[in-house]
């Protein structure tokens, strides 16, 4: 009994065995994915026109992906997983596009329609042959047409309007000077000339140095301002406006003396202040090359201040003193002191503080019976009274004449006077209806204008003058 069942089990293993390896059988291949095509462009075109398909489930190899127009075999240029870039063949018709790969196919919804085969593109010229990044410009020739594109050398350009005959394109960004190429489906003609690429116009503006950040000027004065420009393709226009209290720019005159210039360094500009006083007023520059699109602009703003209170902060601000009266040593009215900084007169200097003595800086007397501006450290060479002593200080005197007009004198004016030339003299005589101007020990300046001189006879007499000095 116990043999029988020890020679079954190996039976029984046996049968086991054979039983798993009937449920365990082969493990099946996975589906395969299906293709779809969703879409293709363009739409059309002829024999060797590049054509995208887009869709799922390609092979990124191309050899893997078989791709027929209207069952014409195609040549796969590059392949992705959900696109394909091929060629119109040789022979295909307007039909539907059909992708295989393995053994799954898809076929377009709609057709590629094969454009009958057109004579190349031709190019007669373009218009204009050279300008900046967005010029438009105007190509004409044959056999352009809606597939027609274009190169500005390697870089690709917007084609904005197209006819049979005519392209308008616009100058893409970095494009530089080189031919301009149209191609219309495999088809393509490059001009024989270049299109000439120019860099945009540019100007900068420097104001004289010694100006206030937030300069004022007054009625008549010149503002002196320095420009550098840069314009690649030539100046074909340099214009000036001023814009008062943030008014419309009115223009204030062209500069043509540079047109065709390709630009110049630190060249003044030196407009004159014409508003009334307290306008805000700007002051705008704008330059163009015959190539440019846009002006390049600078500008410059002042306020027009009172007569002595502008100058932009380059010169002293002055005050006007009218009538002042000096008189002679015989005339206890009047005295022969005067102060410019303080505005005052006196009689008997001698009873001024040192200090105070030391600001007398113009006196008057009478020489061989005529009247002068007198410098208080001359008073005593000259044989006159001088309280002042050790105090009397220099200052010099130049004859301006009677051109200037006492009311039209500026900050500036004043501070252009210059008495390192011409004559300068301690002493003046002087007469009714003139202009003198005065620099003193401490390099204050000014102009006197001598009104009326009262003559009593000998000694005796009186100057009225109207003076300006700086603050």
């Amino acid at each position: 009994m116990k043999k029988a069942i020890l020679m079954g089990l190996p039976i029984m293993s046996i049968c086991l065995i054979l039983s798993c390896g009937k449920d365990d059988g082969p493990t099946p291949d996975p589906e395969p994915q299906e293709v779809e095509i969703t879409s293709f462009s363009p739409t059309s075109g002829t024999v060797g026109t590049e054509v995208t398909i887009n869709g799922k489930n390609f092979s990124s190899t191309k050899t893997e992906n078989s791709v027929t127009f209207n069952g014409t075999a195609a040549t796969v240029k590059e392949a992705l997983a959900t696109q394909l870039t091929v060629e119109v063949p040789s022979g295909a018709s307007t039909g539907p596009i059909k992708v295989t790969v393995g053994s799954s196919s898809a076929t377009s919804a709609t057709d590629f329609t094969v454009m009958e085969p057109v004579d190349p593109p031709t190019v007669d010229g373009f218009e204009p042959t050279y300008g900046v990044i967005g010029t438009e410009v105007t190509i004409t020739g044959t056999n352009f047409g809606d597939q027609a594109s274009v190169k500005f050398g390697d870089i690709a350009a917007e084609v904005t309007d197209v006819t049979a005959t005519q392209l308008i394109v616009t100058v893409p960004d970095g494009a530089e000077t080189a031919p301009i190429n149209i191609a219309v489906g495999s088809q393509s003609v490059t001009t024989s000339d270049d299109f000439t690429v120019y860099g945009p116009a540019s100007m900068t503006m420097t104001p004289d140095a010694a100006y206030d950040e937030n300069p004022a000027f007054e009625i008549g004065e010149e503002i002196s301002l320095f420009v550098d420009a840069d314009v690649p393709s030539g100046i074909s226009e340099f214009l000036g406006y001023k814009a008062v209290n943030g008014d419309e720019p009115v223009l204030i005159g062209e500069i043509t003396i540079f047109n065709g210039y390709e630009g110049f360094v630190n060249e003044q500009l030196i407009p004159e202040v014409t508003e009334a006083i307290g306008d805000e007023v700007e002051l705008i520059f704008k330059i163009k090359g015959e190539a440019d699109i846009d002006y390049a602009i600078v500008s410059f703003s002042y306020t027009v201040a009172a007569q002595g209170q502008g100058g932009g902060g380059k010169y002293p601000t002055f005050s006007i003193y009218n009538n002042v009266k000096l008189g002679s040593q015989g005339n206890v009215e009047f005295g022969s002191y005067y102060s410019s900084s303080a505005n005052a007169v006196y009689s008997n200097p001698g009873a001024l503080t040192d200090i105070e003595q030391q600001q007398v800086d113009i006196t008057f007397g009478v020489l061989l019976n005529l009247p002068n501006l007198i410098s208080p450290d001359e008073r005593a060479i000259k044989g006159l009274n001088n309280p002042l002593g050790d105090n009397a200080t220099g200052t010099t005197f130049i004859n301006k004449g009677n051109s200037l007009v006492f009311s039209e004198i500026t900050a500036t004016d004043v501070g252009k006077i210059n008495h390192t030339v011409g004559t300068v003299v301690p002493n003046l005589l002087i007469a009714e209806n003139v202009f003198y101007s005065f620099v003193n020990a401490s390099g204050k300046k000014g102009y006197i204008l001598v009104n009326t001189i009262t003559d009593n006879g000998g000694d005796n007499k009186v100057v009225d003058f109207d003076i300006i000095v700086q603050d």
